[in-house]
Order: structure tokens, then C-alpha cells, then sequence
């Protein structure tokens, strides 16, 4: 079986709406600040992942996954060695709401499964074949998984948010409320 590709720009202009990645990164490795076309259901299988945008900081453990929107420059920090699985999305009607914006989800064991299939499918499935439904099933699940509490919003005030962001990257920093 040829080798499945672990290039995020491989799977932005596929002719489907859904395509799934596999990939894993070795324990304090870091994606570095990008972004993509698709919206990006990112899916912790082991190891915990630590998402960065503008607005947030989002915590990825095992049996969740992050939405991000499309276009969303981020940046996403490995705790231990992570295995994990995306899927590009063009959001249909059932998940824009949960794709335009960053949110981390349950991933439950049918959408576990079927990211599985997906990703064991070639990129470019057979539009008659199962790959679509496997895309339609994962879709399905999105839209009706449970968000979680696994956000840390950053406020909009510039003086706020570099106080925040000193908590965030030093959450030991020993200073009182009148150092700060």
C-alpha cells in the first residue's frame, strides 16, 4: 500500500468535502503558526495537544478534538508523543456553526472509527465507493458532538490579554495583584 501523504497542503483542494490525515509528532515538538483553507477538525488519539490562536488557548486531550475555521492562523504544542488524525472540512449546513469558530468536542467512538476508515481510504476516494459516506457519517457526528470546557478565551483589551498571556505561557509567575 503506497504511502499516504502527512502534507496538511495535499489534502486543502481535494474534489470531497471531507479528507483525513494521520499523523504523529515526537513529545515538545510544535506545529508553528499556520493556517488553512479548510476548517480542521483536529483529533487527539494519544499524548495532549495545546492550541494557540489570537482569540484563545484551547487544551486537546485523548477522545477530543478541536474545531478550528477555516483560514485561522494557529499554532498547536505536543505534550508527549501525540498521535492524532484531522479532517479538512468544507463545512455543509449541519456543522458551520461548530466550524466557524474554535471549539474542542467529544469525539465519540463512531466518529473515532469512521476518521479511521476515512484516513485508511486514498485522498482521493471513490466518489461512488464508501469514502463518501464515511465523510456524510463524520460530518453527521460533529454536528451532534458535545463541547467541552477545554478553553482558556483571551480578552480583546491589549494591557488584559499580555497579563493573560504571561499567566498562560508562566502559570508560576509569583507576582501579587499589585506586581501585575
Amino acid at each position: 500500500m503506497p504511502m499516504r501523504s502527512t502534507n496538511p497542503a495535499d489534502f486543502q483542494h481535494v474534489p470531497h468535502a471531507v479528507a483525513v490525515m494521520a499523523r504523529r509528532y515526537p513529545s515538545m515538538s510544535r506545529t508553528g503558526q499556520h493556517s488553512h483553507v479548510r476548517a480542521q477538525l483536529l483529533f487527539a488519539i494519544s499524548g495532549l495537544m495545546i492550541a494557540r490562536t489570537s482569540r484563545g488557548t484551547w487544551v486537546i486531550p485523548p477522545g477530543h478534538a478541536l474545531m478550528i475555521a477555516g483560514g485561522v492562523t494557529h499554532d498547536i504544542a505536543m505534550h508527549g508523543d501525540v498521535e492524532m488524525r484531522t479532517a479538512y472540512l468544507v463545512p455543509d449546513d449541519s456543522v458551520r456553526t461548530v466550524a466557524e469558530q474554535c471549539r474542542v468536542i467529544l469525539v465519540s467512538p463512531l466518529l473515532d472509527a469512521a476518521l479511521q476508515a476515512l484516513a485508511d481510504e486514498p485522498v482521493l476516494y471513490d466518489p461512488a465507493g464508501r469514502g463518501p459516506h464515511l465523510a456524510a457519517l463524520i460530518m453527521s457526528e460533529i454536528a451532534r458532538a458535545p463541547a467541552t470546557p477545554f478553553a482558556l478565551p483571551l480578552p480583546d483589551d491589549v494591557r488584559l490579554r499580555k497579563l493573560c498571556e504571561a499567566l498562560v505561557n508562566d502559570p508560576a509567575i509569583d507576582f501579587d495583584i499589585d506586581t501585575w
